[in-house]
């Protein structure tokens, strides 16, 4: 069956079908900008479609049927009164698309709305080849212009003329345009970082103007707006920002985010972030709390599904293996007997989280070398790396860090802050302030743990498809359920 507003190939042309009943078949050519309709019989048709002489495409004109005018736009206005004109018209069928019927009706458009008889036949024109719906008669400003081409002028310069300035201005050139790349590669696009101001000063040097420059040595030379204007168009600001902050600091602190870690993981015990800091706090010893014995390293190892902090440790010893094997065992080992080895009675669902993980993934540190692949091999658990310089790919474990941290600074001595030491008569030294140790402070993190995964819910938290809505936020109802309805058990 030919359906209207169907469109078929039908040799070397594109065609739309207008109406069609028994007998006929009503269509025109979409390409062709004199076209008229045309009538076949339904039977050649179907015997085209049959031979494949004919094959069903899809329509290229659907954006424009598909695409309403700004509303209150010069666009929207020709659609209107186009339509207002015609509206009646197209709806008499089949008589508008025979010819010996289409020259009364035409007649009676033209005297209704005042416009020409060419307007008239290039509204039905654009009508039938586009769509044949409203949107078809909207004013095609699209095809104004040269659409990525830019303007060449030789004699005068672009813009409106004058009135506070003296002097005309002058063209830019691509003469002009060779000196502003030259100015703008030298001074803008390094990581010298240069200001704008500094690039058009050297740009007006090129020219042999002494500096500071009278007005009126400033007549026949680019201005600092054309300049400027030439400087954004040229170049994107992700260009220009890789250019003066370098590779490796644009991809730390400037690249986009493309993505989310949920997006990554099916469930919980599917990829566990692990990494280390030095926190913020100055402990004392056991034997004399008189002594200072410096800051402890603290690890985290997060389950990105649930954002359940997993395992974690804090030693005094620098990042290295055997830390991060500490930190990789209390993840995998029953947190009840770890909790009570620090008089803290805990029972087995506050803290749930023991077994194998699928994948852990680290910065290129503790976890990279011969060490790690004991426990790759031996239980078949991927490892994998970070790039240099990328904290975002394992960006949870990196925030944790700070959320701890923030939560312990208003009950502890000793916190590290940015006044500086030493710089000034009488200045605090916050160091001595210490008074916990490192048991103590073991004790205050396990319990800020606790009360992370079991009563904090995240704000930010991107709920993956299949998710209850209403589920939630909740480390350990995420975990919960991810067990239930996810992956299961972790080995």
């Amino acid at each position: 069956m030919f359906m209207p507003n169907d469109v078929y190939l039908w040799d070397e042309k594109r065609i739309r079908i207008l109406w069609s009943n028994q007998q006929a078949v009503f269509w025109i050519d979409i390409d062709d900008q004199q076209a008229l309709p045309q009538a076949s019989e339904k039977s050649d048709f179907e015997h085209f479609l049959a031979r494949a002489d004919l094959q069903t495409i899809t329509d290229p004109y659907l954006n424009i049927s598909l695409a309403s005018p700004k509303k209150g736009s010069k666009a929207e206005a020709v659609q209107n009164k186009a339509w207002a004109s015609i509206e009646n018209t197209v709806k008499t069928v089949p008589e508008v698309y025979q010819r010996k019927t289409r020259g009364k009706l035409l007649k009676k458009v033209v005297e209704n709305s005042g416009a020409t008889k060419q307007t008239v036949y290039r509204w039905l024109r654009r009508y039938w080849q586009f769509g044949m719906c409203k949107n078809a008669l909207s004013g095609r400003y699209d095809l104004c212009g040269g659409p990525g081409k830019s303007k060449t002028f030789s004699d005068k310069r672009n813009g409106r003329i004058r009135t506070r300035n003296p002097g005309y201005g002058i063209p830019i050139t691509e003469k002009i345009k060779s000196l502003f790349r030259v100015v703008i590669e030298k001074c803008l696009l390094n990581e010298s970082e240069y200001e704008f101001d500094y690039a058009y000063n050297q740009l007006l040097i090129s020219y042999g103007i002494k500096l500071p420059a009278n007005p009126e040595d400033l007549l026949n030379v680019p201005t600092e707006r054309q300049f400027k204007y030439f400087y954004q168009k040229e170049y994107t600001s992700i260009e220009v920002t890789k250019k003066r902050e370098g590779e490796i600091n644009y991809l730390k602190d400037f690249s986009p985010n493309l993505g989310t870690s949920t997006a990554e993981v099916p469930g919980p015990g599917y990829l566990y972030q692990i990494d280390a800091t030095i926190a913020d706090v100055y402990l004392v010893s056991e034997q004399d709390r008189s002594e200072i014995i410096g800051r402890p390293t603290l690890y985290f190892v997060v389950d990105v599904f649930s954002r359940a902090i997993v395992g974690m440790y804090i030693g005094l010893e620098n990042a290295s293996w055997v830390s991060a094997m500490e930190a990789l065992g209390n993840a995998m080992t029953n947190k009840v007997a770890y909790c009570a080895e620090y008089d803290i009675d805990i029972t087995s669902d506050m803290w749930p989280m023991q077994g194998l993980p699928e994948n852990i993934i680290g910065d290129k540190g503790e976890i990279l070398g011969r060490h790690v692949e004991v426990l790759s091999k031996a239980f078949n658990v991927e490892i994998q790396n970070t790039p240099a310089y990328r904290a975002d790919w394992k960006g949870i474990v990196e925030r944790y860090f700070r959320t701890v941290q923030t939560k312990m600074k208003p009950f502890v001595e000793g916190y590290v802050t940015k006044n500086p030491i030493g710089k000034k008569r009488h200045g605090v030294d916050y160091r001595q302030d210490g008074i916990l140790t490192l048991k103590e402070f073991t004790q205050m993190i396990i319990k800020i743990v606790l009360h992370y995964n079991n009563d904090h819910e995240i704000s930010t938290y991107d709920i993956d498809t299949g998710i209850p809505k209403n589920l939630p936020s909740n480390p350990l109802t995420l975990w919960n359920w991810g067990i239930e309805y996810r992956t299961g058990l972790l080995r």
